[in-house]
């Protein structure tokens, strides 16, 4: 074993995707979601009303959460840029 031990080692990179490969991913998440959650199938007609509206909801929570979340991102970025004098 040289002096350096494991600080010569190569670690392994991360493979970066493009924004395309990310958005076909994203793309794909969502649709299998859909599947899994509207079962046509087996579904019957005046149930699917009632399943429109619990995926109504639920897309409303997580745009509500994302309006949230960019809005607390914004209010920290304001506080470091005033805590070091940059704004």
């Amino acid at each position: 074993m040289n002096q350096f031990g494991n600080f010569v080692q190569v670690k392994p990179v991360a493979k970066e995707i493009s924004k395309e490969e990310e958005d076909a991913q994203v793309r794909e998440s969502f649709l299998a979601f859909i599947r899994n959650f509207f079962d046509v199938k087996n579904i019957e007609p005046e149930n699917l009303k009632t399943k429109i509206m619990q995926m109504h909801i639920y897309i409303r929570k997580l745009a509500t959460e994302n309006y949230e979340l960019e809005k607390h991102l914004e209010l920290q970025r304001n506080c470091v840029l005033f805590n070091f004098g940059l704004v």
